[in-house]
Formats: structure tokens, C-alpha cells, sequence
């Protein structure tokens, strides 16, 4: 109102009847009687220590602008932003999809989009029956497998064309993740697809032909067979 050149008037009232409540009245401080000191309001006493943070001899307090711009242009960037935002040229967006781009300098100096699959890969890991936190121990436990490590090293220097490194250095072969030999964890990758109760015992072949489909490791033909040989479920 001001601004549209309307006048104003600041007035204060006091209510004569009103009465400051005493402490014994207010409910919070009949519960912590300890903490509410009949003497609060006043200064607070003298201290035997003074806090003070000391400077250097000759120190100016520092001055340095919020803003690298002048006051003028910020004043002029101000209005011309305030009158795209009345003319509809800014305004909220309101699209319902998006995504995030990323562009890597290759040796060659071109530059190479990358893109986040995890999502993807999460509806493959759930179409074949598998859990996602099975995957994540995997991408994990590579750091740890001395000898994948080293297979890592031999991956930067494109020595070998079978294995890539993926998002996070993750180690591929033929785009199926390396499972480290590590624990228990080759184990749990081949009993996850028995704790569903959907789950059916089709035998070695076709286990292995699912499994192949995500995760590579040595001999991991051999150990799926020798897997079914054991389970009772599989028989």
C-alpha cells in the first residue's frame, strides 16, 4: 500500500488491564522450578574469564561486495528479469521427464556421451529373479580382489578387448559383471534364485543360461554344475 502512495499511521497500544503473569502461574516453570531463577532478568553477572577473539595489530575489518556487479547493472538486471518473469518467458517447469547427460573426454579428445543404466539394470536384475543388493556386494567386492585389481589395470591400458570397465570402474566381461572370488559370495549368487517361492529347478543348463545373463566368473560352469549336484531342490 505504501508503494501505491497511500498514507499510513504507526500506532501502539496498552492494554491497562492486562497483568504480566508471575513464574508461579505459568505452567512450564512449576515443572522446572531449577531452571527458571527468580532473578533472571538482569544482567548477567561478571566472569571470572573475558571471551574476546584477538587480531592482528593494525586489522581492518573486511569489506568485499555480495555481489561481483555494479549497483547500477544489478538494479537493471533486476527489472529486465522481473519483466520476462510478467511476460511468461520464465516460469516454473512443469516437465515430467529428465535426464542427466554426462560427456567424457576420450584419448582422442572427442567427447563421449555416458549415460546411468542402473535403472535398466535393476529391471534385468528383477526380471531374472535376482535381488539388486546382490549386485551392489558385487561392484563393491571388486575393490577388494587382488586379482581383478589387476585385471583393471590391464583393462586402462586396452590390453584386453573381453573386459571393460564400466560406470564407478566397475569390471565387465562381455558387458556380465566379474564376481570376485571372495566369502561366500559366488555361493549366494547361486542360491538367490531358490528363496523365491516362485522359484522352479529347471537343472545346471538352464540356471547357468540365466545367470550368464549378469555375472562371469572362471569356471562358473563348472561350479553351477557341481551346485546342482549337491542342492536337493535341483534333483
Amino acid at each position: 500500500m505504501i508503494s501505491e502512495g497511500y498514507m499510513y499511521h504507526l500506532v501502539r497500544f496498552k492494554d491497562s488491564n492486562f497483568e504480566i503473569p508471575t513464574p508461579e502461574l505459568v505452567p512450564v516453570v512449576n515443572v522446572f522450578p531449577e531452571v527458571f531463577s527468580e532473578d533472571l532478568p538482569k544482567v548477567p553477572p561478571d566472569r571470572e574469564m573475558d571471551f574476546r577473539i584477538y587480531l592482528l595489530p593494525d586489522t581492518q575489518p573486511i569489506l568485499i561486495a555480495t555481489y561481483k556487479i555494479a549497483p547500477t547493472k544489478l538494479k537493471e538486471l533486476k527489472e529486465h528479469l522481473k519483466d520476462l518473469l510478467d511476460k511468461g518467458f520464465i516460469r516454473p517447469s512443469i516437465s515430467s521427464w529428465g535426464v542427466l547427460v554426462l560427456f567424457v573426454k576420450t584419448k582422442d579428445s572427442a567427447l563421449r556421451i555416458c549415460i546411468d543404466y542402473h535403472i535398466l539394470y535393476d529391471g534385468v536384475i528383477v526380471q531374472n529373479g535376482l535381488e539388486s543388493i546382490l549386485v551392489t556386494e558385487v561392484k563393491e567386492k571388486q575393490y577388494s580382489d587382488l586379482i581383478l585389481l589387476q585385471l583393471k589395470g590391464v583393462v586402462h591400458q586396452q590390453k584386453v578387448e573381453v573386459f571393460s570397465q564400466g560406470g564407478y570402474g566397475v569390471l565387465r566381461y562381455q558387458r556380465r559383471l566379474c564376481v570376485p572370488k571372495m566369502g561366500e559370495l559366488r555361493q549366494q549368487i547361486l542360491t538367490e534364485p531358490h528363496i523365491s517361492k516362485y522359484s522352479i529347478y529347471p537343472g545346471n543348463t538352464k540356471i547357468y543360461r540365466d545367470l550368464q545373463e549378469i555375472f562371469w566368473w572362471n569356471n562358473m560352469k563348472r561350479d553351477i554344475a557341481n551346485f546342482v549336484v549337491k542342492c536337493p531342490n535341483c534333483q
